[in-house]
């Protein structure tokens, strides 16, 4: 074999080898603060009107053309949200939680123009297949015993949409740390169970979430 040949067959390898070194997938986890508000519901607005807490996730994203400028990404994201919140009425202290799992689709793009410090520009379009929400009382008076028992309320047709900002920094070749900010539009039916009555109510609600993400480049 000639060393022409030779040369020519080092450099495919070679070119070969790069093109599948190419990092296509970010994989990150993530832990924050969320703020729930905006409900707008009539009956149950005493207890139903904000929430704090926290949320943990974990989400995925295949770029379509890593090397470029801006590389459009598509991908999943797991999360969990754990809130709480505190009303007073009737005179008694009423305690909420509400804690719900939600799956969702991420789309957007990817900017590379800052060394070591992409951008992501995210929609998020999403559901809660699992949702919890529990009231409790100081005492036992008729509210407490009549309209937060157990299971009076249950939440259905949980669905959201909105977008997230993010940014990391890498410190490793394969590994960033970094943050983000989402904005998500949920929309819910309440189902209150208040014996003899049911009722059910439609709203949305507003999610503010701020979290510390660490990624993955595969």
């Amino acid at each position: 074999m000639s060393k022409k040949k030779i040369l020519l067959l080092i450099a495919s390898l070679f070119l070969t080898k790069q093109s599948y070194a190419q990092k296509n997938i970010d994989v990150y986890g993530s832990l924050g603060y969320t703020y729930l508000n905006g409900f707008s519901f009539s009956q149950a607005n005493k207890v139903m009107n904000s929430f704090s807490g926290f949320n943990i996730g974990l989400s995925g994203l295949y770029n379509f053309n890593p090397e470029a400028s801006i590389s459009p990404v598509l991908g999943l994201n797991l999360n969990s949200v754990f809130s709480k919140n505190s009303n007073s009425v009737n005179n008694e202290n009423v305690k909420g939680s509400f804690n719900y799992f939600t799956t969702s689709a991420l789309s957007g793009i990817k900017i590379n123009y800052f060394n070591n410090l992409p951008i992501y520009a995210l929609i998020n379009l999403g559901y809660s297949p699992s949702n919890n929400i529990s009231f409790s009382g100081d005492n036992s008076n008729d509210y407490t015993t009549k309209a937060l028992t157990r299971d009076s309320f249950k939440i259905t047709n949980h669905y959201f949409y909105g977008a997230t900002l993010m940014s990391s920094y890498n410190v490793a070749d394969n590994f960033s740390l970094g943050g983000s900010l989402t904005y998500n539009r949920h929309s819910i039916d309440l189902e209150m169970q208040t014996p003899p009555e049911s009722t059910t109510e439609r709203s949305g609600f507003n999610e503010y979430s701020v979290n510390l993400i660490a990624m993955f480049t595969f």
